[in-house]
């Protein structure tokens, strides 16, 4: 099951810089949960999958368009994947570059994405997954 997860994980965030909408909310529950950063000055857990997809879309308006890369995944094994994702963004109207650079703990229910949680960094994400944490290693 982890491998699917893995799997999962990964075409989320290609449908994501597809533009997908349809593709993204099929592969989670209706009932998702996306926990924002704790550092993110909007960081009220947001709950469902389509509401999930609006504020997502929105938090790329202040930024030329351009997609996010995978750079890591982590396999917690049975239900928790970890991805690492980053971009470089440049701000529309500044201009101003930046570096989205951030750790992502998903949890998988019967083939779905039901939880979403970010992180600064690999250790918090770590142990976000708690004893899955503990098996986790590189994929």
């Amino acid at each position: 099951m982890s491998q699917e997860n893995v799997e999962i994980a990964r075409r989320l965030l290609d449908a994501y810089n597809r533009g997908d909408r349809a593709a993204c909310v099929a592969l989670c529950d209706p009932q998702l949960e996306w926990v924002p950063p704790a550092d993110w000055p909007e960081n009220a857990t947001i709950h469902g999958a389509e509401a999930v997809w609006d504020f997502v879309v929105s938090l790329n308006d202040p930024w030329e368009k351009g997609a996010y890369e995978l750079l890591g995944v982590i396999d917690g094994g049975h239900d928790k994947v970890a991805v690492h994702v980053g971009r470089s963004v440049r701000g529309r109207v500044s201009g101003v570059a930046a570096e989205f650079d951030y750790w992502n703990v998903a949890t998988f229910h019967n083939g779905k994405q039901v939880r979403s949680e970010w992180f600064l960094d690999r250790e918090a994400a770590l142990d976000a997954m708690g004893s899955a944490g503990e098996i986790a290693r590189d994929v």
